[in-house]
């Protein structure tokens, strides 16, 4: 008597690598722009931020309501010398390419990627007024 064989089922791929994007294509290169904005509080935690330092300072938590101050504004000082940098790099390449052309005789045009305005836009929003006032009488 035979055996039949068994059709041998293709491992799927769990997690992450089961939708893993073509590297270098566009569709990955949005999903690292909006991975990158989402590194950045939005309006709302920003707000929760702000509140949480409130209420602990209103607690007598001076302690914590520093430590949450001064780790925000490391992240923000660290996004902003980020964007600084990149920047200025970006000036630079740029500036090279357009020596280069000019020096073989080519005049071209640069194109900006559609995504540069929403990178260049990407900034830790500034904690609420009464919080950054406080903490400047305290610190």
């Amino acid at each position: 008597e035979r055996r039949k064989k068994k059709k041998k089922k293709k491992p799927r791929k769990k997690g992450s690598a089961a939708r893993r994007t073509k590297p270098g294509s566009e569709e990955e290169l949005k999903e690292l722009v909006t991975a990158l904005g989402h590194g950045c509080p939005d309006e709302h935690y920003v707000a929760v931020i702000s509140e949480t330092i409130t209420f602990l300072l209103q607690s007598d938590k001076l302690s914590m309501a520093t430590l949450l101050f001064e780790s925000y504004k490391e992240l923000s000082e660290a996004v902003a010398q980020s964007q600084s940098a990149r920047l200025a790099r970006d000036k630079e390449e740029k500036e090279e390419r357009e020596k280069r052309e000019r020096k073989e005789g080519r005049i071209g045009d640069f194109v900006e990627h559609p995504c540069e305005k929403d990178i260049n836009a990407i900034i830790c929003k500034p904690l609420q007024g009464c919080v950054q006032s406080t903490f400047s009488f305290l610190l």
